[in-house]
């Protein structure tokens, strides 16, 4: 016997999982060729809890052999027969379903893991085709079993919300117990049932509930009021909404005006709401139309701004009507450190000032604690390093140094002629790549290695491209 295969035997088995956990899927397989001890470790509950699989490879072999699974994807790429009969304990099931006939088999899948006894989180998307003709029973049968067999689980995420032919019955019955921490759903009229069994089955745990920003309706806004643990929520303005302050562990809401016409009533009833809910954290409100929206965000920002000693340390606003009012609230918002402008015409040749007059209001003496500025844009005619050269971008950075601007949603120069900026040659990090959407940029004033806030560099979600500006301080 070598060396090498004494000091494997001598290892003991909890060290051999540790190191198994790292292996390759393929790689666990051929260990149980190797030798009987290692075929049994590689079976080792601990090997695989931590392990999550998607579509793309045929996972019917790993669901007949592995014990557990942290994730695991359901859809038609896979062998989908497998899911109804496996012994494999999953945590995390996401179903992706595009067409109803596959809603059955989906049904069996959760019904399964169910049984099996470790499913905690489900995530349903759904996308349907005016060809699919398939009978309604099974998407009824698997809105069904999502309700009432959901007494063990903690989340449960239907990412597109429900189209309308999965919504046609009503859901009668509820889950046994409340266990739910994390509900979304975009609320329709045809989701309206289910997402009001969801809400009354587990109003108990509920912390966060995200019903979209589309559609309201009383009986379904009047099941939030007085959760005794909601902690985020979003949702449409809706008549009462003062009442949510009855909801005392709140702490993060998202809310849309419509595109139509915000009755007088509903907007003093959201501004109550914040005037009462001095525990806010993060707080985003969406713009839809245009009558009366400069009103009605004056009355927003005074009741947000009078809630006491405001603890509001982050603020997004879609489409600003109105920079001087959001202005005279910053100095009411003393904890305030991410503000975000989105859908903002920030490059638009044609912009009439606006978005100047904020970065030219933000000082140290109006947002003492701001540390980013989020800033999105619909535009595509503009540049972004034309507007990068703006005067009250310099300035911004210059008076608030610890300030990092993050900006998505734009596009370099697009002219047949570049523009004077590009003509330049500088910021060549800006200029790249001008069609790549998801590209986001970051710019910064202070020392390279220097920053007192890193975190605000740490970012992960996109494509980030940071600049470094330098501006002078005299």
């Amino acid at each position: 016997m070598s060396a090498e295969q004494k000091s494997l035997h001598q290892l003991p088995d909890d060290v051999l999982v540790l190191v198994m956990q790292h292996l390759a899927v393929n790689d666990l397989f051929a260990c149980r060729l190797v030798c009987q001890r290692l075929a049994t470790l590689a079976l080792h509950p601990e090997v695989w809890r931590h392990r999550r699989l998607d579509d793309k490879t045929c996972v019917c072999a790993v669901l007949s052999l592995a014990p557990c699974l942290d994730k695991v994807v359901y859809s038609k790429k896979a062998h989908t027969t497998a899911f109804a009969t496996t012994r494999c304990a999953v945590r995390h099931l996401t179903l992706h379903i595009k067409k109803g006939t596959e809603c059955a088999l989906a049904c069996l899948a959760v019904r399964n893991q169910e049984a099996l006894g470790r499913l905690r989180n489900v995530e349903l998307e759904v996308w349907y085709s005016s060809e699919d003709v398939a009978p309604l029973d099974g998407a009824d049968a698997l809105l069904r079993t999502l309700v009432e067999r959901s007494s063990a689980l903690e989340s449960l995420d239907l990412l597109n919300g429900l189209p309308e032919p999965y919504a046609m019955r009503p859901v009668l019955h509820g889950p046994l117990r409340s266990s739910l921490r994390y509900f979304r759903c975009s609320l329709s009229e045809r989701s309206e049932n289910f997402v009001n069994t969801v809400l009354a089955g587990h109003a108990a745990t509920l912390q966060e509930v995200h019903l979209g920003h589309e559609y309201c309706e009383e009986s379904t806004f009047e099941l939030l009021v007085g959760m005794s643990e909601l902690r985020g929520l979003t949702c449409k303005l809706f008549p009462g909404m003062q009442a949510l302050a009855s909801c005392e562990m709140m702490r993060d809401v998202s809310v849309c005006m419509d595109n139509e016409y915000t009755p007088e009533t509903v907007v003093q009833g959201a501004a109550e709401f914040f005037r009462l809910a001095g525990q806010l954290r993060t707080v985003y409100i969406e713009f839809q139309y245009v009558d009366g929206e400069e009103e009605d965000l004056e009355d927003l920002m005074k009741a947000l701004a009078s809630s006491g000693e405001s603890l509001v340390h982050q603020l997004s606003i879609v489409s600003l009507p109105d920079a001087p009012t959001l202005l005279r609230a910053l100095p009411r918002l003393p904890a305030l450190r991410v503000l975000g402008m989105l859908n903002s015409p920030l490059i638009d040749p044609m912009d009439d000032g606006r978005m100047d007059e904020l970065l030219l209001g933000i000082t140290p003496a109006t947002a003492p604690s701001l540390r980013r500025l989020e800033l999105s844009t619909f535009d595509l005619t503009g540049c972004l390093h034309e507007w990068l050269h703006r005067d009250a971008v310099g300035q911004v950075l210059t008076a608030n140094p610890s300030l990092h601007v993050h900006v998505w949603g734009t596009h370099g120069c697009r002219r047949w002629v570049a523009c004077e900026a590009c003509a330049m040659g500088c910021h060549r990090e800006v200029t790249a790549n001008y069609n790549d959407n998801g590209r986001r940029i970051g710019f910064f004033s202070h020392g390279p290695g220097t920053c007192m806030h890193p975190e605000d560099h740490d970012v992960t979600s996109g494509k980030w491209t940071w600049v470094h500006i330098r501006c002078n301080s005299g």
